[in-house]
């Protein structure tokens, strides 16, 4: 009778034997397409996991810097929506049109009783969202100084989650919240309406960095 291997050491197996096929054959590129075909591809962790039966406020805000466009918070809350939803990592979302909407009628208010802004819970009740992700815009700009014939987007981002009553549930070892960056390669343009293509790329980019901190992903090509 005819011993079976194991499944387990069928692939470990597999992969030795193609690899000594290559060093016979095929040397140091076959060696390099043995690996990269049967090796997995190394992952990164989620540096916080959602609560996935919550309902989620996805809240973008400036409060240190100017935006160039304000419509980036527009354009990234509602790419981070569809990129949450798309990897089901939450129950659901709150729109962001209408979370505009509501947060534009209780500032006016919040600013004539109190003078300053809505706090961050109090529009998390209104929405009935159980946690916030909060981006904190830093830096925003679409050339790399006013007038310079280039665009080079850029923009920084602080990122923090919060309970609907106010409490920071992460990252709980940074204050100011999880650091986030996307530099795009500098581009020459004439379009009048390239600096709302600009804006969308960096909004689609810093979206996707803002999704993969809650899930795990492909690690970055070393180059």
């Amino acid at each position: 009778m005819i011993p079976t291997l194991p499944r387990r050491t069928l692939r470990p197996l597999a992969i030795a034997l193609v690899a000594l096929s290559a060093l016979v054959t095929g040397g140091c590129q076959m060696i390099s397409w043995t690996v990269a075909t049967f090796v997995p591809a190394p992952k990164t962790p989620a540096q916080y996991t959602l609560d996935p039966d919550a309902r989620v406020m996805v809240f973008p805000d400036n409060q240190h810097c100017r935006l160039e466009i304000p419509t980036i918070r527009d354009l990234l809350a509602e790419q981070v929506n569809r990129n949450l939803a798309a990897q089901n990592l939450v129950a659901e979302t709150v729109p962001y049109h209408w979370l505009r909407l509501y947060q534009e009628r209780m500032d006016l208010e919040h600013l004539r009783t109190h003078g300053r802004p809505t706090p961050l819970d109090a529009i998390a009740a209104k929405a009935a969202a159980d946690m916030v992700i909060y981006i904190d815009i830093r830096s925003f700009r679409l050339r790399t100084a006013p007038g310079e014939p280039l665009w080079q987007g850029r923009m920084m981002a602080m990122v923090s989650v919060v309970a609907a009553d106010g409490q920071r549930l992460w990252p709980a070892d940074r204050v100011d919240g999880y650091p986030l960056s996307v530099e795009l390669p500098p581009v020459s343009d004439d379009s009048s309406t390239y600096a709302l293509t600009l804006t969308e790329r960096l909004a689609e980019a810093l979206a996707q960095q803002v999704v993969q901190l809650f899930c795990e992903h492909a690690a970055p090509s070393g180059g």
